[in-house]
Protein backbone atom coordinates (compact mmCIF):
# COMPACT_ATOMS: atom_id res chain seq x y z
CA UNK A 1 0.00 0.00 0.00
CA UNK A 2 1.69 3.51 -1.07
CA UNK A 3 1.57 6.00 1.80
CA UNK A 4 1.40 9.46 1.11
CA UNK A 5 3.66 11.75 2.55
CA UNK A 6 3.11 16.00 2.87
CA UNK A 7 6.99 17.78 2.28
CA UNK A 8 6.46 21.22 3.62
CA UNK A 9 8.97 23.85 1.67
CA UNK A 10 10.98 26.25 2.39
CA UNK A 11 9.69 30.31 1.13
CA UNK A 12 12.72 31.58 -1.40
CA UNK A 13 13.02 35.01 -3.18
CA UNK A 14 14.40 34.76 -6.91
CA UNK A 15 16.29 37.85 -8.04
CA UNK A 16 15.86 36.86 -11.63
CA UNK A 17 11.78 37.01 -11.85
CA UNK A 18 11.67 39.48 -8.85
CA UNK A 19 9.23 36.84 -7.19
CA UNK A 20 9.02 34.76 -3.99
CA UNK A 21 8.21 30.73 -4.72
CA UNK A 22 8.26 27.54 -2.50
CA UNK A 23 10.77 24.95 -3.10
CA UNK A 24 12.28 22.09 -1.56
CA UNK A 25 15.58 20.57 -2.41
CA UNK A 26 16.04 18.16 -4.72
CA UNK A 27 17.61 15.86 -1.59
CA UNK A 28 14.31 15.30 0.05
CA UNK A 29 12.96 14.08 -3.40
CA UNK A 30 16.01 11.86 -3.88
CA UNK A 31 15.87 10.42 -0.68
CA UNK A 32 12.28 9.84 -0.39
CA UNK A 33 12.56 8.32 -3.84
CA UNK A 34 14.77 5.29 -2.18
CA UNK A 35 10.97 4.32 -1.02
CA UNK A 36 8.70 2.53 -3.95
CA UNK A 37 5.44 2.45 -1.07
CA UNK A 38 6.27 6.29 -0.75
CA UNK A 39 4.00 9.11 -2.87
CA UNK A 40 6.03 12.55 -2.04
CA UNK A 41 3.34 15.15 -1.71
CA UNK A 42 5.11 18.79 -1.93
CA UNK A 43 3.08 21.21 0.14
CA UNK A 44 2.19 25.13 -0.61
CA UNK A 45 2.30 27.39 1.92
CA UNK A 46 -1.03 28.86 1.78
CA UNK A 47 -1.31 29.89 5.79
CA UNK A 48 -4.13 29.03 7.75
CA UNK A 49 -6.06 26.91 4.96
CA UNK A 50 -3.33 24.49 5.34
CA UNK A 51 -4.92 22.48 7.56
CA UNK A 52 -7.01 21.05 4.40
CA UNK A 53 -4.42 19.60 2.67
CA UNK A 54 -4.19 16.37 5.33
CA UNK A 55 -7.43 15.50 4.40
CA UNK A 56 -7.54 16.68 0.75
CA UNK A 57 -4.05 14.99 -0.13
CA UNK A 58 -5.20 12.09 2.08
CA UNK A 59 -2.00 12.27 3.73
CA UNK A 60 -0.53 9.00 5.64
CA UNK A 61 2.40 11.07 7.29
CA UNK A 62 4.20 14.81 7.41
CA UNK A 63 7.66 15.82 6.86
CA UNK A 64 8.49 19.43 8.09
CA UNK A 65 11.50 20.28 6.45
CA UNK A 66 14.82 22.67 6.87
CA UNK A 67 14.96 26.01 5.34
CA UNK A 68 13.86 29.29 6.67
CA UNK A 69 14.81 30.14 10.61
CA UNK A 70 10.90 30.82 12.17
CA UNK A 71 9.71 34.25 11.80
CA UNK A 72 11.48 34.96 8.65
CA UNK A 73 8.90 33.37 6.20
CA UNK A 74 5.74 33.71 7.88
CA UNK A 75 3.47 32.43 5.55
CA UNK A 76 5.47 29.16 5.97
CA UNK A 77 5.52 29.63 9.74
CA UNK A 78 1.44 30.14 9.75
CA UNK A 79 1.51 27.10 7.27
CA UNK A 80 3.18 24.47 9.37
CA UNK A 81 1.70 25.48 12.62
CA UNK A 82 -1.72 24.71 11.11
CA UNK A 83 -0.53 21.55 9.76
CA UNK A 84 1.02 20.51 12.81
CA UNK A 85 -2.56 21.33 14.63
CA UNK A 86 -4.13 19.20 12.41
CA UNK A 87 -1.93 16.27 12.46
CA UNK A 88 -1.75 16.33 16.66
CA UNK A 89 -5.78 16.36 16.21
CA UNK A 90 -5.53 13.60 13.92
CA UNK A 91 -2.87 11.53 14.97
CA UNK A 92 -0.56 11.77 11.76
CA UNK A 93 2.92 10.97 12.21
CA UNK A 94 5.17 13.94 12.17
CA UNK A 95 8.87 14.21 12.02
CA UNK A 96 10.49 17.62 11.83
CA UNK A 97 13.98 18.42 10.51
CA UNK A 98 16.48 20.92 11.44
CA UNK A 99 13.82 24.01 11.44
CA UNK A 100 10.98 21.47 11.45
CA UNK A 101 12.16 20.26 14.71
CA UNK A 102 12.58 23.52 15.95
CA UNK A 103 8.88 24.76 14.78
CA UNK A 104 7.52 21.55 17.07
CA UNK A 105 9.61 22.97 19.97
CA UNK A 106 8.08 25.98 19.47
CA UNK A 107 4.60 24.58 18.59
CA UNK A 108 4.73 22.70 22.04
CA UNK A 109 5.54 25.51 24.45
CA UNK A 110 9.88 24.83 24.27
CA UNK A 111 12.05 27.78 24.01
CA UNK A 112 14.51 28.24 21.39
CA UNK A 113 17.68 30.09 22.07
CA UNK A 114 20.21 31.81 19.27
CA UNK A 115 23.99 30.44 19.87
CA UNK A 116 26.71 32.65 18.54
CA UNK A 117 28.99 30.28 16.84
CA UNK A 118 32.81 31.21 18.61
Amino acid sequence: MIKRIGLTMRVIETSEYKETRDAISHDWISYLGHFPDMLVVPLPNIGKKANTLIEAFCLDGLILTNGNDIGSAPIRDETELSLVETAIKTNLPVLGVCRGFQLLQHYLGGKLTQVEPS
